[in-house]
């Protein structure tokens, strides 16, 4: 798969800063876009007033690897949980009290909340 546009995108961000993206022309061509494309309610100052949040990390192994995700309101424990789930590191109990787990709580992290 080739995404040209995106890669354009991020060749401009890295040779122009974060601001390409958050407050320049772009801003406003992708905001019209998606309001014209899917009815978005995001404005350009959503962008401009963007303030990124550092999370801790969360680290899961599975198998030979070494997963690394973030912390609620993501769903990188519930990735984690999971994972090890996977690995069949839980016994018969466990396994189905950790996916009823996910099973209620996987739509609440899906959705940020």
């Amino acid at each position: 798969m080739k995404r040209p546009l995106y890669a354009d995108t991020l060749e401009m961000v890295a040779n122009q800063g974060a601001d390409y993206f958050y407050d320049s022309t772009f801003t406003t061509d992708m905001v019209d876009e998606l309001q014209m494309q899917y009815n978005a309610i995001v404005t350009k100052d959503d962008f401009i007033n963007y303030k990124p949040v550092e999370r801790t990390v969360t680290v899961s192994n599975y198998k030979d690897y070494e997963v690394l995700g973030t912390t609620p309101p993501s769903s990188g424990a519930v990735l984690g949980l999971i994972l090890n789930i996977l690995n069949s590191k839980l016994n018969v109990l466990q396994y189905i009290l950790c996916t009823w787990l996910i099973v209620i709580t996987m739509p609440h992290f899906m959705c940020g909340h």
